[in-house]
């Protein structure tokens, strides 16, 4: 069994490994969070999965892909935690600040997303739990904002150039 770094970000053809995870969020809310096999000898708050989330050009976060495993060493899949979904599912639920480090181009990092990755693999920085971000969105009920605080996407009234709430670095 391979242990997870976490929750993955796909955004303006970059790749950032995220700090937060929006799925938690999802699990509180309907009260129950599903019981998925963890790496042995690995504490109780290491991640015993890894999601993988886009932002596109309609400013929606979406759920796009999930690794890990049933504890039958089953695989875990989208369908299961959400059996109405087809390829994503807009993450509605929620509402928080995603922050995340690099971890490269869509091109040259993509492979590595879909590949499970040791805990040891996902850098910190300074403090032990302080993860020093190279990207910090906004999101309110699944939808980024920019930096006045309004939802992104095509088809708001006066949308020449969004003001873009993201700190790339």
């Amino acid at each position: 069994m391979t242990a997870y770094a976490g929750d993955t970000l796909l955004y303006r053809d970059r790749v950032f490994r995220l700090g937060s995870r929006p799925l938690e969020a999802w699990f509180r809310l309907i009260g129950q969070r599903p019981g998925l096999r963890r790496a042995s000898g690995l504490s109780a708050d290491a991640p015993d999965y890894a999601a993988t989330w886009e932002i596109g050009d309609d400013g929606l976060l979406r759920l796009v892909g999930l690794t890990g495993s049933w504890p039958d060493t089953n695989p875990l899949a989208l369908g299961h935690l959400f059996p109405f979904a087809e390829e994503s599912v807009v993450a509605g639920w929620y509402t928080g600040i995603l922050r995340g480090i690099r971890a490269g181009s869509v091109g040259t990092a993509l492979a590595a997303v879909q590949e499970p990755c040791h805990l040891a693999s996902f850098p910190r920085h300074g403090v032990p739990g302080l993860m020093l971000a190279d990207l910090a969105l906004e999101v309110r009920c699944g939808r980024l904002l920019d930096a006045s605080g309004e939802t992104l996407g095509p088809g708001r009234p006066g949308d020449e150039s969004p003001r873009w709430a993201a700190t790339l670095v």
